[in-house]
């Protein structure tokens, strides 16, 4: 069943629902890709390891951490794009794209990742590429100590805003 935008701010999946973003619980570990699903295009995910560095070591907490994220992006930044986001959609649908995903991973909606690139699906997904690889370089200890708290994602974000 293709997704179709109803609004800029609500998708629906294929099983139905409204979403900020899915949180993946399955079989399998982390790492395995042992749970198939359909996403929108342009969709971000949260890979397991990312969610738990979010959360310390805590998926659960992760998965807290990334929805607050969700709702700062779709309360502050979405409105400004809306018609931007539903221009580009209008032009080119969104399809489904069926992929593995592994439990504990977190599948952000499309129009939440262009809202975090002002508009743009491309500058959404590099800017949340930028800031996985930003966490992940706090979160290193090299083995020497623990590594250090997470930061709320509304700090990697500023920072790989500023690194445009």
């Amino acid at each position: 069943m293709p997704v179709h935008l109803q609004s800029p701010t609500r998708f629906n999946y294929k099983k139905g629902g409204k979403v900020i973003g899915v949180e993946i619980k399955g079989r399998g570990t982390g790492q395995s890709d042992d749970i198939p699903r359909t996403v929108p295009e342009n969709s971000w995910v949260w890979d397991a390891t990312t969610v738990a560095h979010l959360g310390d070591g805590t998926t659960n907490a992760g998965q807290k951490a990334i929805k607050k994220f969700e709702q700062v992006i779709k309360k502050e930044h979405l409105p400004s794009v809306k018609k931007i986001i539903d221009k580009t959609i209008k032009q080119k649908p969104l399809r489904n794209v069926p992929c593995a995903l592994s439990n504990g991973e977190r599948v952000t909606p499309p129009h939440l990742v262009a809202a975090a690139g002002q508009g743009s699906f491309d500058k959404g997904a590099t800017i949340l590429r930028k800031m996985t690889k930003e966490l992940r370089r706090h979160k290193s200890s090299k083995g020497l100590d623990l590594p250090p708290s997470a930061h709320e994602l509304t700090v990697y974000y500023k920072k790989a805003l500023q690194g445009e």
